[in-house]
């Protein structure tokens, strides 16, 4: 057989085979048709699989191109959906910021109106230099009671406090003057000073002892009071001067009963 012919009858595609028979005609061996036959097929299955292959590497890289681009197109979606976030993050900052501007502008102005409030309220029971009487309420005593019962009731409690002092400092022996230390008492109690409140319900007993129901009423109030701070002890004791020196009040029934819930 010519080995020549062979490899240009069956081109570059039965090459393989050629190189193939090659070793068995060098050896002095003819190929039969047979080992021909056996070479084509086995050159054929190689060419399958490497198809095979080809295709698969094709539908892999396919794959991966695809997961690459929907990746792609992921970041970029979430890239746009944070630089959104980002942004309106950055708007209620500055609008935070605005409104946090505009509540310290108001807080400060109202800080100044509750000040110059403070001040007007102070002048109006000042007294002025030599002694002289104070200005607001002039020198009533009824006058300045009204205006520190109302001041007591509105919660302005500087005004009332200061209104009930001007009355014990200018009238200590009128009339009022037991109501303004007990009111006294009980403006100090509403501003949350208790133990000063205290100290001016024992000065009703002390200065007007001859008042049996203003100074009945203080002792029950500090013994009120006393018990609210989880005095136990010294509430009893003013619960007992009640009862001891003003039996026969509507403080010291009141005071019984409390007593009797202590013990």
């Amino acid at each position: 057989m010519n080995v020549r012919a062979v490899a240009t009858r069956r081109g570059l595609r039965t090459a393989p085979l050629f190189w193939a028979i090659t070793p068995l005609l060098l050896g002095g061996c003819v190929a039969t048709k047979s080992d021909v036959r056996r070479i084509e097929t086995n050159i054929a299955r190689l060419e399958a699989r490497q198809d095979s292959l080809a295709r698969e590497v094709a539908r892999q890289n396919r794959i991966l191109m695809d997961s690459i681009e929907s990746g792609s197109e992921l970041v970029r979606m979430v890239r746009g959906q944070l630089t959104d976030q980002l942004r309106q993050l950055q708007e209620m900052m500055v609008t935070t910021q605005q409104l946090l501007g505009q509540s310290q502008q108001r807080i400060n102005e109202l800080r100044a109106d509750l000040a110059r409030a403070e001040q007007e309220r102070q002048q109006q029971f000042s007294t002025p230099a030599g002694g002289a009487a104070p200005v607001a309420g002039g020198e009533d005593p009824e006058e300045l009671y009204r205006i520190g019962t109302e001041q007591l009731t509105e919660g302005n409690y500087a005004t009332a406090e200061a209104a009930f002092r001007s009355i014990l400092q200018q009238n200590p022996t009128h009339a009022r003057a037991v109501d303004a230390q007990f009111s006294l008492a009980e403006t100090l109690y509403k501003a949350g000073n208790l133990d000063d409140a205290t100290k001016e319900f024992d000065q009703v007993v002390e200065q007007f002892p001859g008042s049996t129901e203003r100074a009945s009423q203080a002792l029950l109030r500090a013994g009120n009071i006393a018990e609210e701070q989880k005095k136990t002890r010294a509430a009893r004791t003013y619960y007992e001067r009640v009862i001891a020196r003003y039996k026969d009040t509507d403080a010291a029934s009141e005071a019984r009963r409390r007593l009797n819930r202590l013990r």
